[in-house]
């Protein structure tokens, strides 16, 4: 992170974060949001969200290598984060 911010500067990294943080809230908000759904509406919206993923990888197909790689594991990091987010999200309402 440390490198990250020291390439961005200051004001690009808090940024980047402040983006990311809308990025997170807004995955929780689908999610919440989801949860309302009926099964098929979960299906569908799944499906979606699904499409754009591979929308988004067809479009990173013009970055090279490294810089994908990069970008994945940011996009995991992020994943696991918002999972992890949820599950404690999910222990507190329902216990």
């Amino acid at each position: 992170m440390a490198c990250e911010e020291a390439e961005l500067g200051q004001d690009g990294f808090e940024q980047k974060m402040k983006a990311l943080q809308q990025l997170q809230e807004q995955v929780m908000l689908a999610l919440v949001t989801i949860r309302k759904l009926s099964l098929q509406g979960q299906c569908l919206t799944i499906r979606m969200c699904l499409l754009q993923q591979l929308e988004m990888l067809k479009y990173m197909r013009k970055f090279s290598l490294d810089d994908q790689s990069a970008i994945l594991q940011k996009v995991n990091k992020n994943k696991k984060k918002t999972v992890f987010t949820l599950f404690n999200y999910h222990d507190n309402i329902f216990h």
